[in-house]
């Protein structure tokens, strides 16, 4: 365990911005760990939010768009700290990627509402939600299943949705609206899946024929994030596409019979009174990065699905995110590598621990904060050990995430032993991830050239929180094998490190 004990007196943490169309429901749960109880208080409130005991904003965005900044103190009995917290309404949601928790790599199939439940609770009782962790979404297995049903789980045949085309969950979530305001009572955000096709990965009921009712279902209950799967739309797609051989037109009839689906779903979100943030789910096919943002996707997956070992985390950087994603990627749009893969997960038939080493953990997260990828949690948070739970309370890796300038990382070098990234950061800080791609450990060394830099700079560990010193020219370390060196370069020198 590499990340410092936490702090008794408080400390902030995450974004400091958060993006609410006008008019629209806020629940912001501003992050800030420390000794508990805590008192909150806040200054230049808009009209129509609140501040509540549990440090959370809530109520009705203003109807005019512009930028409130809020400004939040937060006391207990080893101190007080201040923060301002940007409510920035327009437009644009997702200012900074999401964080939070995605059932299906744990659960997969076996998803009720009580395993969602237990899930905000843990997030809860981990104290992950003061980093930062706010999402808690279902993924498949919360509709009903005509297609394919697990045997342990027959409850999920029968009518998926009543006489009016309204979907009907299955009997294990009886009751979405209450599931969701036990979710909004701590503060967090919740989400659910489903697909454009006629069923889901799974083979559950999708949206396809039913948008709209979908959409209103999912607002009306108070889902905050959707994840649309491509799954059985395939068919629809080649229905629509293979009578296209030999047409002059057919490479602008292929892309544009891609979007359908998902621009399709953001209108009907769009109608909605609420924001529910849109993670498109289809692989990376049709250069989606070219036109997500314009058709209302919050997160694109960028390839396939992500399984728990060093060979697929490589994959998934080396097939999509280390190219030209960066120049698509910002605030509003974050390309999407897939759910991390830390902590217990549900993969190759089974429950285990993941298979990626601790090394190799330590490149994931630092790898998915540089680049800007929503951050959702896969594992069991009931059954978090303190090496994982110390991976995701890290605050100074979270702080890169959550940038609020939304630049994300580059790779400037890459070999068969070594990788390095650089994202520039609001306050002009620079983050630098140094990656031993060997099985080894191996020195890397990167010039100030290379990252733009001239003259003498603070270097700070992002892991262990420890101040380096000055360094001017170059910088040299040893990176363990699989490991990263994630290191925040000050944008000035520090003749007093902290």
């Amino acid at each position: 365990i590499q990340t410092p004990k936490e702090k008794d007196d408080p400390q902030f943490n995450g974004a400091d911005i958060w993006g609410v169309r006008p008019g629209h429901p806020v629940i912001f749960r501003v992050p800030v760990s420390g000794l508990r109880p805590m008192t909150f208080t806040a200054k230049n409130l808009p009209d129509g939010v609140t501040l509540d005991a549990k440090g959370v904003l809530r109520g009705t965005a203003p109807a005019a768009k512009g930028d409130y900044d809020i400004e939040v103190t937060a006391e207990n009995a080893k101190g007080r700290a201040v923060r301002t917290i940007r409510l920035a309404v327009g437009d644009m949601i997702a200012l900074t990627p999401p964080m939070g928790w995605n059932s299906w790599n744990t659960l997969c199939h076996r998803l009720t509402q009580k395993d969602a439940m237990a899930a905000a609770r843990a997030l809860e009782e981990s104290g992950l939600g003061d980093h930062g962790w706010a999402y808690v979404n279902l993924d498949d297995f919360w509709e009903m299943n005509n297609f394919w049903t697990p045997k342990e789980r027959p409850q999920l045949r029968g009518k998926a949705r009543d006489e009016h085309g309204k979907i009907i969950p299955n009997p294990d979530f009886p009751d979405m609206k209450g599931l969701t305001d036990y979710i909004h009572s701590f503060g967090f955000k919740a989400g659910l899946y489903s697909s454009p096709g006629t069923t889901t990965c799974g083979g559950c009921e999708g949206s396809y024929g039913h948008e709209l009712q979908d959409a209103e279902s999912w607002a009306n209950w108070g889902f905050d994030y959707v994840k649309y799967d491509w799954c059985s739309y395939g068919e629809v797609f080649w229905r629509e596409t293979q009578k296209l051989d030999g047409d002059s037109a057919r490479e602008a009839k292929v892309r544009e019979a891609n979007i359908k689906p998902y621009r399709l779903i953001n209108e009907c979100l769009r109608k909605q009174g609420r924001d529910i943030l849109l993670s498109y789910c289809q692989y990376g096919m049709a250069k989606v990065e070219e036109w997500a943002r314009e058709n209302g996707a919050n997160c694109w997956r960028s390839w396939e699905d992500l399984k728990d070992g060093w060979v697929w985390m490589e994959k998934a950087i080396e097939s999509r995110i280390a190219g030209e994603y960066w120049k698509w990627c910002g605030a509003g749009c974050w390309a999407d590598p897939d759910m991390m893969i830390v902590g217990q997960q549900y993969s190759f038939g089974g429950d285990h621990p993941t298979y990626l080493t601790p090394n190799e953990q330590y490149t994931h997260v630092s790898i998915w904060a540089m680049v800007g990828s929503p951050l959702l949690i896969g594992c069991d948070l009931t059954k978090l050990d303190a090496f994982t739970r110390s991976l995701l309370a890290n605050d100074e890796v979270i702080a890169i995430s959550q940038d609020r300038l939304g630049k994300v990382a580059r790779r400037i070098r890459h070999t068969d032993a070594e990788s390095v990234w650089v994202r520039t950061l609001a306050n002009g800080d620079v983050a630098v991830a140094l990656v031993n791609r060997a099985p080894l450990s191996h020195e890397i060394r990167v010039t100030f050239d290379e990252l733009g830099l001239r003259g003498t700079h603070c270097l700070r560990d992002c892991w262990t929180g420890k101040c380096e010193g000055n360094y001017g020219g170059y910088y040299t370390a040893t990176v363990l094998p699989h490991a990263t060196k994630l290191i925040r370069i000050k944008a000035n020198d520090c003749p007093k490190c902290d």
